[in-house]
């Protein structure tokens, strides 16, 4: 169920401001076209994108399997949870993302990751969204800290983020979630 699964290139799911899901409008050729025009056309080789990403990626040709972003459809990274959060505590409170390796995956596949997480710039990506999030949550988090106490606060927050990671299991409302979970 790689389709399903699979992230959609680098934008995660991304939306936009107003809340609709975010368009893949273009494709991305990041494989063989200098070794062989030909192949830069071959459906393997074409992954969708939505404009800022196809922007932000350039024209960067890594020269290497490790450096290379990922591939929505031929990557296998629904097997783990892997994409985190923490709450920088400060006022305003902020959010960092980073790629957390699982047990199970290899030093490459994380690299992969890695790099795909800086050449998109995804933390300062989500931040805003996260930020954004947080502002619309706090309410709904404090209201049940009042009425019900931690342990039940903390449960509704843990349960929300299992249902981000039921639709997909990474994305940055999941990691957000378990960053408040996590958090004091």
């Amino acid at each position: 169920m790689r389709g399903k699964a699979a992230v959609q290139y680098s934008c995660f799911n991304r939306e936009r401001r107003r809340g609709e899901q975010e368009a893949f409008e273009q494709v991305v050729v990041p494989r063989f076209r200098e070794l062989n025009p030909l192949l830069a056309v071959v459906p393997y080789n074409l992954i969708p994108c939505c404009s800022d990403c196809n922007k932000a990626k350039q024209a960067e040709a890594p020269d290497s399997w490790e450096l290379e972003t990922i591939h929505s459809y031929h990557d296998m990274l629904d097997d783990a949870v892997w994409i985190k959060a923490e709450v920088i505590e400060e006022e305003p409170v902020a959010f960092r993302f980073y790629v957390c390796r699982p047990d199970t995956w290899t030093n490459e596949k994380y690299n992969r990751e890695k790099n795909h997480l800086e050449v998109f710039k995804l933390n300062e990506l989500y931040k805003p969204y996260a930020s954004e999030m947080l502002t619309t949550e706090i309410r709904w988090i404090h209201r049940l800290f009042q009425r019900c106490g931690e342990e039940i606060a903390r449960q509704g927050i843990l349960e929300r983020m299992q249902d981000e990671q039921k639709t997909r299991m990474n994305t940055w409302k999941a990691a957000v979630y378990e960053a408040l979970y996590r958090s004091e």
